[in-house]
């Protein structure tokens, strides 16, 4: 005898004792109400199950668990629930930032005479932004300029000198080898054109010094008028037509600069999340944010940046991201809130995680 008859022969046994008992032939049969569902149906459906599942055990297979759950749903039994992926959910706020925001001081003092940009506008590397008045600097170039004017000419009164003096030196020369002159006298020529050559020689360092100063000049007056280093927008303007500044030296806060200017095009995301949560965060996970300025419509953004150490005060680290899709025009500031979806172990549901 096999042991599956055996097993056959005892779950006949244990359904067969779950089986009512027919009520006697003397009594009065009570009225029954009609059963939605036959018993013999069930019982058939639980013996089917259970010859599957005993059939699986003895010959070692695993079952198709769409086979067990046929039976299983024809005898009213639930099948067991799909095993389901649980996720780890990091969230945290923050705001957009620019990654190239830039105050423009003045490099000198100086009295501001206009300014060609309002609030909002976009300029280009090297377009006009101010223009300061500083009228002791253009006399102090004006002054340089007629220095190097004046060395100029002095250089070349000098080298006049210089080439009389070479020819008194080569006709002394000649004089002196007919022996029509004194061996003092050619001397006296060379030294009158040694020291006119140094006299030459001095007039033209002083026209490279003339030249530097007047070059400095010339940049602390081209520093009155200020350029856009790069392209950007305006986001901050302080600066009014007639007001006097102070040079960058004088000027250590943001506010006492003239305008801030913004690259619009490399604007992130910079939030802040629990120290806790920095298992699995790395450059290159994709991640959700909203923005309050368009509740209710998430867009994908991708992690580039973990800051190096945590805020030990709030206990927090902060994370960049790149906006992928955002559903509204950026700005600096705007205020947002970021989702991390990381996968973590699979369990069945019901199950308690180890």
């Amino acid at each position: 005898m096999t042991p599956l008859t055996d097993q056959n022969r005892q779950l006949a046994g244990t359904l067969r004792s779950l089986s009512l008992p027919g009520p006697a032939h003397s009594e009065e049969q009570p009225q029954r109400k009609p059963r939605l569902f036959p018993r013999w149906l069930l019982l058939a459906g639980f013996g089917t199950a259970a010859l599957a599942i005993g059939a699986a055990a003895l010959t070692g297979t695993a079952s198709d668990p769409a086979s067990v759950a046929a039976p299983l749903q024809q005898a009213g039994i639930p099948p067991p629930l799909p095993p389901v992926p649980l996720v780890r959910e990091i969230t945290g706020s923050g705001h957009v930032i620019a990654l190239q925001s830039v105050p423009v001081f003045a490099r000198y003092e100086g009295r501001i005479e206009r300014v060609t940009v309002t609030l909002g506008s976009e300029v280009r590397a090297g377009d006009v932004l101010a223009v300061l008045s500083d009228p002791p600097a253009r006399l102090a170039l004006d002054q340089a300029y007629a220095r190097l004017r004046t060395a100029e000419l002095t250089l070349t009164a000098r080298q006049i000198t210089l080439a009389q003096a070479k020819a008194d030196l080569h006709r002394a020369e000649t004089l002196a080898a007919r022996g029509s002159l004194s061996q003092s006298g050619l001397e006296n020529a060379a030294t009158t054109t040694r020291t006119a050559a140094n006299s030459a020689d001095l007039a033209s360092a002083a026209i490279e010094e003339a030249r530097i100063a007047a070059a400095i000049a010339a940049e602390r007056v081209e520093a009155l008028t200020i350029r856009a280093p790069f392209a950007g927008t305006v986001t901050q303007l302080n600066a009014r037509p007639g007001a006097m500044i102070l040079d960058r030296s004088d000027s250590i806060r943001e506010e006492e600069s003239l305008l801030t200017l913004t690259r619009m095009d490399n604007l992130a995301i910079e939030a802040d999340v629990a120290e806790r949560s920095i298992a699995g965060l790395m450059p290159g996970l994709e991640a959700e944010a909203e923005l309050d300025a368009a509740p209710g419509a998430p867009f994908p953004v991708r992690m580039t940046l973990a800051a190096p150490e945590v805020n030990p005060a709030k206990g927090t680290f902060s994370l960049r991201f790149a906006p992928l899709a955002p559903p509204v025009p950026l700005r600096p500031g705007m205020a947002a809130r970021i989702r991390i979806s990381l996968p973590s172990t699979t369990q069945t549901a019901g199950a308690t995680s180890q």
